[in-house]
């Protein structure tokens, strides 16, 4: 039977707080692999947060800092477990996605195996958020905050196709005007004082 990450949670914490003569010089990098793992892994339960946060965008935080509190403090002051904490707040309570597209260009290849998984719940997030607070985004605007570059015009539109329900690319043409993408369809005061 296969082993996961998490059967082997004590021997990395274990290395992680090593006494000091067997001390790899990669142990902080090594760490911040550790806890990126835990702020890239999927709600527990698909759909809904861990025990804390409101946010279904990233891992269960209890771990994620019960981990942190048991790395040796040099460690917990590297800059690569630094910047696995940056990520984990961006994500954490809502998102903070202008942080987190900056934290995702800033990334290292190594970085980036484990950060795309992350990317299409960070993009169904961002959508949701921006589509209850604008009616209508610039398609530019849009494809920054979802973190599409500008190379991936086609997958943009697809994506936009499944989140505006929109069935052809004729309707999501229709839905796009003046480079203006409408979120939602505003209802009509005469459908709306009918109803």
């Amino acid at each position: 039977m296969g082993r996961s990450a998490l059967d082997c949670e004590p021997t990395c914490l274990d290395s992680f707080a090593a006494p000091r003569r067997r001390q790899s010089p990669r142990r902080a990098e090594m760490a911040a692999y550790y806890l990126l793992y835990f702020a890239c892994l999927p709600p527990a339960q698909p759909g809904s947060a861990d025990r804390w946060s409101r946010s279904p965008c990233h891992g269960d935080s209890w771990e994620f800092w019960k981990i942190y509190r048991q790395l040796d403090p040099e460690i917990q002051q590297s800059q690569e477990v630094r910047a696995a904490i940056d990520l984990f707040r961006a994500l954490d309570m809502d998102i903070d996605y202008v942080r987190f597209a900056a934290i995702l260009a800033a990334a290292k290849e190594s970085d980036m195996v484990l950060l795309k998984r992350i990317v299409p719940r960070v993009r169904d997030r961002v959508f949701a958020i921006l589509s209850k607070a604008y009616f209508t985004l610039p398609k530019m605007q849009l494809q920054s905050y979802l973190i599409f570059t500008p190379d991936d015009n086609d997958e943009l539109d697809k994506y936009l196709m499944g989140k505006l329900g929109c069935s052809s690319a004729e309707e999501l043409e229709r839905r796009i005007a003046g480079g203006t993408v409408s979120l939602r369809v505003q209802r009509s005061k005469v459908g709306a004082a009918a109803a």
